[in-house]
């Protein structure tokens, strides 16, 4: 064990894998998914711990969180969301993926399915916190572009995650949207 200033540390993998373990399953992911994004994660010890947790309470929720983490989310918001999207049912959707038109590259949306032609945005509007109007503007034009190449586009914000229901039902009505539009082209 290190220490710092007399203070004893744990590995990364070891506080992600207790954590798990005292968590609820939203938690866990969200604690996973930050872990998986950082360097000084050691994917050697995260195995044998898990082994060694195998028969520890909360081990269902450590091994389910860590399956499920991927480092590709990047913030709460997007975590908490993949957690509501699968607890819904809706199907497992390709993390930032990047979108291009003939201008060039549109840029990466949060959560794209494919054979639905949606992409779903969580925003947590810190973007918007410096420059307001030129952050609205250059959103609002980007998502014009990603509407242009046929794709339905559904924003979540963090009130949205408290209504797990209905945030599903407006994803669910993208994608019908979606096989309306495709039908009549």
């Amino acid at each position: 064990m290190e220490e710092i200033e007399g203070l004893a540390l744990t590995s990364v993998a070891r506080a992600t894998v207790e954590t798990a373990a005292r968590s609820p399953f939203e938690a866990a992911v969200v604690c996973a998914d930050a872990a998986m994004r950082h360097p000084g994660l050691d994917p050697d010890q995260l195995s044998r711990l898990l082994e060694t947790t195998e028969h520890w309470p909360g081990s269902p929720t450590i091994r389910s969180a860590l399956a499920f983490a991927d480092p590709l989310s990047e913030s709460v918001g997007e975590s908490r969301l993949r957690v509501l999207m699968r607890t819904e049912g809706l199907p497992a959707p390709t993390l930032q993926a990047a979108f291009e038109d003939d201008a060039g590259l549109i840029g990466r949306v949060d959560f794209h399915f494919p054979g639905e032609e949606t992409v779903v945005e969580f925003d947590g509007m810190m973007k918007y916190a410096d420059k307001p109007r030129e952050s609205l503007i250059r959103e609002k034009t980007r998502e014009d572009r990603l509407r242009a190449l046929g794709l339905q586009v559904v924003r979540i914000i963090w009130s949205d995650l408290d209504h797990p229901t209905r945030t599903a039902m407006r994803i669910r009505s993208a994608f019908a949207r979606s096989r309306r539009t495709s039908l009549v082209g």
